[in-house]
């Protein structure tokens, strides 16, 4: 999920990138992977009733999103959450 918060001026003040699971595990070592890839520091995982979050803010989200939407031609993608990272880079 990528969530885009606005001011009332416009301007963007929050995004956030979240991995919803039902395994604690793969949470886990997608949050290691991260680390270790884009050395991004490891996160807390939440747990929303019977699903897992792994959450993501301000700039580590624009660099998980910038990885995954690099090499865009080459795999299967989201056109709207696409077009929301497009309106944020």
């Amino acid at each position: 999920c990528v969530y885009v918060s606005r001011k009332m001026t416009g301007c963007y003040s929050n995004i956030q990138t979240i991995f919803t699971s039902g395994s604690l595990k793969f949470l886990r070592v997608l949050n290691e992977k991260l680390l270790n890839v884009l050395d991004i520091g490891l996160k807390n995982i939440y747990r929303n009733g019977s699903v897992y979050k792994l959450r993501y803010r301000k700039n580590e989200s624009m660099i998980i999103l910038k990885f995954i939407y690099n090499y865009l031609k080459l795999s299967p993608y989201s056109k709207y959450k696409f077009q929301k990272y497009q309106q944020i880079s």
